[in-house]
């Protein structure tokens, strides 16, 4: 009868545990929808509720992955580290490259935004040494290519275009080909090459998959137009770019090329429009 007892009260512990679990994983998956939803505020709530109960490590590292992609997109970048580093020593314990990597190119984000380099690129070979999936080597290899433009070292980041990203280019089929167009025109546009720059430019114009885009490829055409003093074709390429960010509502986009605008008039002895968009 004891024995008996024994059981029926092991089976209840069980029951009670797995109860636990199901709960913890609704209410993850309910965070998770929210940090989704960019609704980050509500997303941080729930997952430090859950950071505050019993769950398996393996959650609380994705909770901490989240945390710091939540705390860089709100410009937090301290916060975002403390807690990518502390997902990232989850994710080493559990032996899991694939999200180490994923991790590692966080942080490399992060200290780019920062403007600390030299981190950013430790972070991205980590990350590449890490990187299982050919989409995240991808990734990667383009994140390191914007360090070296951010450092204006274009010889460097060119160099890793044609060793290593045009590779991917060639031999796999991924949705990237709008940036590696458009990191081959910075880097020739850089290095004094325009022919070269107006071709990919252009072919990122074509490879462009949303309004964004678009935008920054008729900008980037435009800026090369100007540099030919073709200033006729640099405005066409940049009211193309002034239309979308305006049916867009991106302010930031439009401030930007209002001070384009200001630009090619001033220079044009169009001080009429000059003065209109200044």
């Amino acid at each position: 009868m004891l024995k008996m007892l024994s059981l029926l009260l092991l089976f209840v512990q069980m029951l009670s545990l797995a109860s636990a679990q199901t709960f913890s994983l609704k209410k993850y998956h309910t965070g998770d929808s929210f940090f989704n939803a960019k609704k980050y505020d509500t997303a941080v709530q729930i997952f430090d509720g859950l950071l505050m109960s019993s769950i398996p490590d393996s959650f609380r590292a994705e909770i901490f992955h989240r945390k710091g992609v939540m705390f860089f997109k709100k410009g937090i970048e301290d916060s975002s580290i403390y807690y990518e580093e502390r997902a990232l020593d989850l994710f080493t314990r559990q032996k899991n490259p694939t999200k180490m990597s994923r991790v590692e190119c966080t942080i490399s984000l992060v200290y780019t935004s920062k403007k600390i380099y030299d981190k950013a690129i430790e972070y991205n070979l980590l990350a590449l040494s890490s990187a299982q999936l050919p989409s995240d080597s991808l990734t990667i290899y383009l994140s390191l290519c914007n360090v070296y433009q951010m450092k204006k070292e274009y010889y460097k980041a060119y160099n890793l275009l044609v060793t290593h990203i045009q590779y991917f280019k060639k031999k796999l089929i991924y949705n990237q080909e709008f940036l590696i167009s458009s990191n081959f025109g910075i880097c020739y546009s850089e290095m004094g090459k325009h022919d070269s720059a107006l071709y990919y430019y252009k072919e990122a114009l074509d490879n462009a998959s949303s309004g964004k885009d678009s935008s920054a490829a008729y900008n980037n055409l435009s800026d090369e137009y100007q540099f030919r003093n073709n200033y006729r074709q640099g405005l066409f390429y940049l009211d193309s770019a002034y239309q979308i960010n305006r049916s867009a509502g991106n302010l930031a986009s439009l401030l930007a090329s209002c001070d384009s605008y200001v630009e090619i008039y001033t220079k044009t002895g169009d001080y009429y429009n000059a003065l209109k968009y200044s």
